[in-house]
């Protein structure tokens, strides 16, 4: 078991044993077990507990396979930034001109987000 090596903290550990034992080759079995909930039971706030989950299984993709992580966010901002872009451009030509507010800042986030997707 010296290929178990957590990192994670409370219940993150349970997705972190299935992630190491995968990567190592180890065989995973269901075991059946009985459940006792009690009036007092866990104080783990739900919604935080999966938060903390969603982070860590982020951060795992983002550490093994940092081209798709990385890739997938690039093309999720481009294609908002060009959205919003186009909306820019159709709102521009039916008033004849771009608006000072709302518009500009939606055209200079477009742009900004096309340039910073685009650098190496």
């Amino acid at each position: 078991m010296e290929v178990m090596n957590f990192r994670g903290k409370g219940f993150s550990v349970e997705a972190e044993m299935l992630y190491l034992a995968e990567k190592h080759g180890l065989k995973t079995i269901e075991v059946p077990i009985t459940e006792i909930y009690v009036d007092d039971g866990s104080t783990l706030n739900p919604w935080r507990h999966g938060f903390g989950n969603l982070a860590r299984l982020i951060a795992w993709i983002s550490e093994k396979r940092p081209l798709f992580f990385f890739g997938v966010a690039g093309v999720t901002f481009t294609t908002i930034g060009l959205i919003l872009g186009a909306n820019v451009l159709y709102m521009a030509n039916m008033e004849r001109g771009i608006a000072v507010g709302l518009r500009s800042c939606r055209c200079f986030l477009s742009v900004s987000v096309c340039s910073a997707c685009s650098r190496d």
